[in-house]
């Protein structure tokens, strides 16, 4: 069959970018050290640099019973760079188990008593905070076009982080309650005047089939906050399925996604 030169080049720009991807450290302020996926489309441009916060069930579990149970953070990192985004995804710790290069390879990780939910949210957000310093230096990302992501417990930190002025988008999908977070949670993050001081366009997305609680927070707290200090937001509470349809970079929600990313960060 043959293909005209105008079909090649359509063919050419819709192939997706190669990524290479490594495990990398990330020092903290204080001393402390967490592991982290980096994943960079392939050649020497520069791009727009993306953190990316899991969720509950990785930092309970590790990487690699993470891996196990079907959820695998190197995916999301990878799908980020194949379309045109540096992607960093770091770990997060459970107990006293520190999140460096062994929480990469261990599956039972009960080194002391878990974190209270408001300490891991606390502490997520001095990650992100490193996190989004390790990219905003590195050479191949566009320290300008700087967003966060995040699912489940990891969107409730990506929503606190979400009034750094650093950030261009904010992306949340399937935020966690967490009404143990105490004065972190949900609804705390949704809080009206507290999301006055929101910068960066925010992208909310969650199955219709989702939590009740965490969707009755989303509709009249957050996105209710959001349209009344007119802040710029895409909102779809009605993807089909649950919380488990974000498990894996694709479908509806992340074409969607990676549309908002590229409208308010650039084309990569």
């Amino acid at each position: 069959m043959k293909i005209s030169a105008g079909l090649f080049a359509l063919a050419l720009l819709a192939a997706p970018v190669r990524a290479e991807v490594a495990w990398v450290n990330l020092d903290g302020p204080t001393g402390e050290r967490h592991s982290a996926l980096l994943a960079l489309p392939a050649g020497s441009a520069q791009h727009a640099g993306l953190v990316f916060h899991h969720d509950t069930n990785l930092r309970k579990q590790g990487y690699r019973r993470g891996l196990e149970h079907g959820f695998d953070l190197k995916q999301f990192a990878t799908a980020l760079a194949r379309a045109g985004f540096v992607a960093l995804a770091p770990l997060r710790r459970h107990g006293r188990f520190k999140a460096d290069a062994a929480y990469v390879t261990h599956s039972a990780l009960t080194d002391g008593p878990p974190l209270e939910f408001r300490t891991a949210v606390e502490e997520g957000v001095r990650v992100h905070d490193t996190a989004l310093r390790h990219l905003a230096r590195h050479a191949r990302v566009d320290r300008r076009r700087l967003g966060v992501i995040g699912l489940g417990e990891g969107a409730l930190i990506a929503l606190w982080a979400a009034g750094d002025k650093r950030l261009g988008a904010t992306l949340i999908f399937s935020p966690a309650r967490l009404r143990k977070a105490r004065h972190l949670n949900l609804k705390m993050a949704s809080d009206e005047a507290r999301l006055d001081h929101l910068r960066a366009p925010l992208f909310l997305a969650m199955g219709a089939d989702g939590r009740r609680a965490a969707r009755k927070i989303a509709t009249r707290r957050l996105v209710s906050g959001l349209r009344k200090h007119k802040k710029i937001f895409t909102a779809r509470l009605d993807y089909a399925g649950g919380r488990e349809i974000f498990d894996l970079p694709r479908g509806a929600y992340w074409a969607d996604a990676v549309s908002f990313l590229k409208l308010h960060l650039g084309d990569g």
